[in-house]
């Protein structure tokens, strides 16, 4: 029988809302095919002793990436309040992790959910996370654009984190992005679920009671 994680995935496209990026969209490389660290496209290795404490998850891999079933990469960045806010420390809960920019539309649409999301889940171990990785004239966004974004979307609690491009894969970093906004979520093992490319409350819903 045909998964509804798999049923959803095939039918996705056809009702996922996202910005594209033409001229800066990443090149992913095709399925199958592997990076010249020879290490699968989507992760890169990690000089970890067997078993390191990075935050408060217990590191026993060696390779994160953004396939389903790999660990994600840890990152460490400010949040809107300017506060550090590491990846790692949230070993444990399951995650929702919103990459978006401040000039998408359908990220707008998701931001205006994003504290209603938080709220309804922080008591079931979820917590929904915003990346911005760019701001509205398409620079690195600041700790001044975390703040009027989380303020024009009624975002209290949420964190709201300041990314770049150079997290992204396209850029030699971890995370692969081929349109805005890109959800990823992941499980409390810290092992990557799934990814939605656009925005669709409703998937975001299922997939949610899925890892939940």
């Amino acid at each position: 029988m045909v998964s509804k994680t798999l049923l959803l995935s095939v039918i996705c496209a056809a009702f996922l809302v996202s910005c594209t990026d033409p001229d800066n969209v990443e090149q992913t490389e095709p399925e199958g095919e592997s990076v010249p660290d020879s290490l699968p496209a989507g992760s890169v290795g990690l000089d970890e002793d067997p078993i390191t404490l990075v935050g408060n998850t217990p590191v026993s891999w060696d390779v994160c990436g953004t396939r389903p079933s790999y660990h994600a990469c840890n990152f460490n960045l400010s949040d809107q309040n300017g506060d550090n806010f590491q990846l790692y420390d949230y070993y444990g809960k399951a995650i929702v992790l919103d990459f978006s920019t401040m000039w998408c539309g359908p990220c707008m649409n998701a931001a205006n959910s994003a504290q209603d999301h938080y709220d309804h889940y922080i008591e079931q171990g979820l917590i929904y996370l915003t990346v911005l990785i760019e701001n509205v004239d398409r620079d690195p966004p600041t700790v001044s654009d975390a703040q009027a974004w989380a303020q024009a979307h009624d975002i209290t609690t949420a964190p709201v984190l300041v990314g770049n491009r150079s997290m992204l894969e396209s850029s030699g970093g971890d995370w692969r992005l081929t349109g805005w906004p890109t959800f990823y979520l992941i499980d409390r093992d810290m092992e990557m679920y799934v990814t939605m490319r656009g925005w669709n409350e409703e998937y975001l819903f299922d997939y949610i009671d899925e890892l939940l």
